[in-house]
């Protein structure tokens, strides 16, 4: 495995993430929505997906989930849902929650809500929040290779 960290938005926060090595991958904008390769695309979101899966997992919160075929689905105490899911022919991820159904694309180095612009990290610990009936807070920090765009320089 090879390790590569970039820096966030900010300057301050150096992000990582774990490739296979020789595993080059490119850094996209809202602009180029399919340049992205469907193997990078999906390495993102399986690390993704399992990423927020461990999160909760940590989090002591009654919210059971599961993770298959690159479908995480939420379960909340009252039966209510969250599915978060890929769409790979859009290069996007999909949230559907209580509150309405998002579309994210990876915009270097985290996912943005396509209409509100609004980061996927506030977007999942707001629903999530709202569904659990108490504070979720998600720390994609926590994670490696969460929201990461990744530089093809080594």
């Amino acid at each position: 495995m090879v390790w590569l960290t970039v820096v966030s938005e900010d300057g301050n926060t150096p992000l990582k993430a774990i490739l296979p090595n020789n595993h080059a991958m490119k850094v996209h904008t809202m602009s180029e929505p399919s340049a992205m390769a469907e193997s990078d695309f999906h390495l993102l979101i399986d690390r993704l997906l399992l990423g927020i899966q461990e999160l909760l997992d940590d989090a002591n919160e009654e919210i059971d989930s599961d993770l298959a075929s690159g479908i995480l689905t939420l379960t909340f105490d009252d039966s209510s849902k969250i599915i978060i899911n890929r769409q790979t022919p859009n290069r996007e991820l999909w949230v559907a929650a209580k509150s309405g159904g998002f579309h994210f694309k990876f915009v270097a180095p985290r996912w943005i809500d396509t209409r509100s612009g609004e980061q996927l990290q506030l977007l999942l610990s707001r629903v999530i929040s709202e569904q659990a009936g108490s504070v979720v807070t998600l720390d994609f920090n926590d994670i490696q290779s969460i929201d990461t765009g990744v530089n093809t320089r080594r």
